[in-house]
């Protein structure tokens, strides 16, 4: 008897135990705002996740993208929540997916993983918890009247516009036309608008469409937007090329009908590109020959008179420089750098020369051919000097000596002694 109520104590006990474990797991929840929805209008998803004490990081929740279906979350669409159970308040978060079915029909969501972070009640350590939402089944129908429709566009309202460049007027092989419409939609998503343009064909035209441009708002909760679609056409031959009719048929949610808007195409002729026979300008003409012979003529009195005269100049020219005070210092100082002394002596003999420049030719002699030999390095000491004090009496180039148009100076150097060095 003992044992038994022993035994039975023992699993009251292991059954409380398990009781409180299972307590202090997270939950996860799911809602639906409604049961049954209508295609491209919303139906709101909300995932709640409760926690027995605190998150120190936020849960990471499911995208719930689905094949058919559009998911956006709205403004606010995650806020905090509590929750009281057995006693204590659990923490949790309750995030919002506002969901738009594409078509009619039941719709699967397959169940979506959420990772929590709390803090477990028993260790006060952070603890990483992997839950799954259950699977969901979405019943998606269209309205009385809108079975038809394909592909199924309900709104609250729908205009479009269309503009064509040019407007109006024949047009030439290789010049384009563009065609651009604008649909203005409210109560739903711009991604429901069908494409207008792109597929069809025109003889004689080359089709180029634009990649189109969807813009997307929302107002608690009310989808809107636009699509913008371009396309250019290119006139490829001659005739005439029928852009087409265009029509949208879609579904007004206020008047619960099907409503349609047209386009109306336009014909345009296409004519050959204009082939103009241009002449070549009179004054043109007389350029082009006349250019080369007045040319020819300018060569042959260089070659016949100037190149004669312009030579025996140039000579001249040279020969006043290579007599010019300035040359002969700049041959000496030449023959210095090249420690060349017969040619400095026979060059320096013909120059005004200085007490230093005396002196420098003195030193330079004596070190070379005196009775005790001096080391190279006082040679080449004494060509700097040489060097230096002709750099330093060398005169500045007389530009009217060398045009002729005043004399050298009379004591300078002998006739030949310039060409020597030039």
């Amino acid at each position: 008897m003992m044992r038994t109520l022993l035994a039975g104590f023992l699993a009251l006990l292991f059954l409380a135990f398990q009781s409180a474990a299972f307590a202090q797991t997270p939950t996860i929840t799911t809602e639906f705002s409604e049961e049954a929805v209508t295609v491209g209008q919303p139906f709101v998803l909300r995932v709640t996740v409760l926690v027995p004490t605190h998150m120190p990081k936020p849960p990471i929740f499911p995208s719930f993208e689905t094949e058919n279906m559009i998911v956006r979350l709205p403004e606010r669409s995650t806020t905090p929540t509590s929750k009281v159970i057995d006693g204590t308040t659990w923490s949790g978060i309750t995030r919002s997916y506002r969901m738009y079915p594409m078509v009619a029909g039941q719709m699967q969501i397959p169940a979506q993983s959420v990772t929590l972070f709390y803090v477990s009640p028993e260790t006060n350590q952070d603890v990483t918890f992997e839950g799954k939402t259950p699977e969901l089944t979405i019943n998606a129908t269209l309205p009385k009247g809108a079975e038809g429709l394909n592909p199924p566009l309900l709104a609250q309202g729908l205009t479009v516009t269309q503009s064509l460049t040019p407007q109006e007027g024949p047009i030439a092989v290789g010049d384009s036309i563009e065609r651009k419409i604008i649909v203005k939609i409210d109560g739903t998503s711009p991604l429901f608008i069908p494409p207008f343009l792109g597929s069809e064909e025109i003889e004689g035209v080359a089709i180029y469409p634009q990649d189109p441009k969807v813009t997307e708002t929302s107002n608690r909760g009310v989808m809107s937007g636009t699509r913008e679609e371009r396309v250019v056409y290119i006139a490829q031959t001659a005739g005439t090329a029928v852009l087409p009719d265009l029509s949208l048929e879609w579904f007004n949610l206020k008047t619960n009908s099907i409503e349609t808007l047209d386009l109306p195409g336009l014909s345009v002729a296409i004519t050959q590109p204009n082939i103009v026979e241009r002449s070549l300008d009179k004054n043109l003409i007389g350029t082009l020959i006349v250019a080369p012979l007045l040319a020819l003529l300018l060569w042959l009195l260089w070659a016949r008179f100037a190149r004669a005269r312009f030579q025996r100049i140039r000579h001249r020219l040279r020969a006043n420089y290579n007599n010019s005070p300035h040359a002969a210092f700049r041959s000496a100082r030449k023959a210095a750098q090249a420690y060349d002394l017969t040619r400095l002596l026979s060059l320096v003999d013909n120059l005004e020369q200085s007490d230093a420049l005396e002196a420098a030719l003195h030193n330079l002699t004596h070190a070379r051919y005196g009775t005790t030999a001096a080391p190279e390095s006082e040679i080449d000491r004494h060509w700097t000097e040489i060097a230096h004090h002709l750099k330093k009496a060398q005169p500045r180039v007389s530009i009217g000596a060398i045009l002729g148009l005043k004399r050298q100076p009379r004591r300078a150097f002998g006739h030949d002694l310039g060409n020597q060095g030039s």
